[in-house]
């Protein structure tokens, strides 16, 4: 069964998505919210015609009982010009009501008028005519009067009853709108931001790392995105990177290897003599000599070649480029061997005293760890140069871990310094000072035997540097290779 593939929207698609969902959904609040203004209006003119309505059925009920009160043909012409009025706005609000909805009230109103209009002629006839009204008739115009006010009343009523509930309507689009944004923007703080953000941050790590000089490749992102672009751009430049600090450092290595093979040749001074002098003895005394003393001499040619063999052997080790290999190693010969290769930049009035147990199995690089042990002896030599001192180098094993500690007397670091030693590019030496590697890589070394590297300095009173490697993750590491 084929492997079904998530679909998986980019940056930018989510957010044309989300603009999209955002201009749609204000478009159809905007739309709702316009056409509930158009109704409001529409009903606000209704209302103020219906008001008109009542005010010209009140006036026709006045001046109605005023011509019942003193008989003046007058006020039953008013009464019949305010009655036509009515029915004219009637009519109106009748066809204005036809857009919003038919309500039996116009129609029971409409009767009403026509009924109260003939009984008002009727009347008015009758009195005329010198015929008093009869008690019925007064309380029928009467009673046709007040249901007549009554159904103009209940229609105004009824038509501000209908615009406050589309304000009401109104108010909660708007309010919806709010909680629609609202949650939109949350959306878009989860949907966009929330997996760049954790991207920004995962690069921000790697990119400090690199400054300190640890070159170690991003974890891949899922999906085809932007961060994931970002992310295959910035491991191309960590293996770039990790590939030109590789040739600074073999760079430097040479540099160090210049000003190490001065006094290298002066420590081979002593071998060669001795094998030139025991040579010379041979040859003077060759036909004379004695066996065990011809024995003797070429024992010590032997023994002087090999010693200047160790001597050459050791600095080749140090120049050779070579992948980075985890194997047993012993502790204590490798810290030996580095102190025999600087041996000879150091002055002396300066004492390097090794504490490692012998017996000290360690998984690492040993020329690696080379490199950044030869780094801190160095930088320890010239923290003390030229006043005489001590170097104490000491290791031991707790647990499954291995701990390394160079210590000097020298001056120490300044505190407002002493955040920044493992920086690239920060040193406290001038052009000319020091053959170290720089302790930024001397960084790097170390985080790559998966360990830690710490410092302890004050001022006039030393400096020590502590190395912590794990042993269970470095065999592990080594079985892996």
């Amino acid at each position: 069964m084929p492997k079904m593939t998530a679909w998986r929207l980019t940056i930018r698609q989510r957010f044309l998505a989300i603009l999209l969902f955002f201009i749609i959904s204000m478009g159809i609040v905007g739309t709702l919210s316009f056409f509930d203004l158009v109704r409001i209006r529409e009903l606000t003119l209704l209302v103020s015609e219906v008001q008109q309505l009542s005010n010209a059925l009140l006036e026709t009920r006045r001046f109605e009982k005023n011509f019942l009160l003193y008989g003046n043909p007058a006020d039953l012409a008013e009464a019949r010009n305010y009655l036509e009025h009515a029915r004219v706005l009637v009519n109106d609000v009748a066809r204005k009501r036809g857009k919003t909805g038919v309500l039996s009230t116009m129609d029971s109103l409409r009767e009403n008028l026509a009924d109260y209009g003939q009984s008002m002629e009727t009347l008015g006839q009758e009195l005329q005519g010198g015929r008093p009204a009869s008690e019925a008739e007064l309380n029928n115009i009467r009673a046709h009067g007040k249901e007549m006010v009554s159904l103009a009343e209940n229609l105004l009523t009824s038509e501000s009853k209908r615009i406050i509930s589309i304000i009401d309507t109104l108010k909660m689009q708007l309010l919806t709108s709010v909680v629609v944004v609202i949650a939109l923007g949350v959306t878009v703080a989860l949907m966009m931001f929330g997996r760049l953000f954790n991207t920004l941050n995962i690069i921000q790590t790697a990119t400090r790392r690199i400054a300190q000089g640890v070159f170690e490749p991003l974890p891949e992102v899922g999906g085809e995105s932007e961060a994931k672009t970002i992310v295959r751009a910035l491991n191309a430049m960590v293996r770039e990177l990790e590939f030109r600090q590789a040739q600074l450092l073999q760079a430097q290595k040479l540099s160090s290897i210049g000003t190490l093979a001065a006094g290298i040749a002066h420590q081979l001074n002593n071998p060669l003599n001795n094998i030139s002098t025991s040579s010379q003895i041979l040859i003077e005394e060759l036909d004379s000599a004695d066996p065990n003393f011809m024995r003797k001499m070429l024992n010590n040619v032997e023994s002087e070649s090999l010693r200047a063999k160790e001597i050459v052997q050791g600095l080749l080790e140090f120049s050779r480029e070579r992948n980075f290999s985890i194997v047993r190693e012993n502790l204590a010969t490798v810290i030996k061997k580095t102190v025999r290769l600087v041996s000879s930049q150091v002055p002396g009035n300066i004492e390097i005293i090794v504490d490692v147990p012998e017996d000290l199995e360690v998984y690492l690089d040993a020329q690696r760890f080379q490199e950044a042990l030869l780094n801190l002896i160095i930088n320890a030599v010239h923290a003390m140069d030229p006043n005489p001192g001590t170097v104490t180098i000491v290791a031991q094993k707790d647990e499954n871990t291995v701990t390394m500690s160079v210590a000097d007397t020298g001056k120490g670091i300044p505190e407002e310094v002493r955040n920044q030693i493992f920086d690239p590019f920060f040193t406290t030496k001038g052009e000319t000072g020091g053959t170290g590697l720089g302790l930024s890589i001397v960084y790097g070394i170390v985080e790559k035997h998966g360990g830690k590297i710490t410092v302890d300095s004050e001022p006039g009173a030393g400096t020590t540097f502590t190395i912590r490697i794990p042993t269970d993750m470095m065999e592990q590491q080594a079985r892996e290779q």
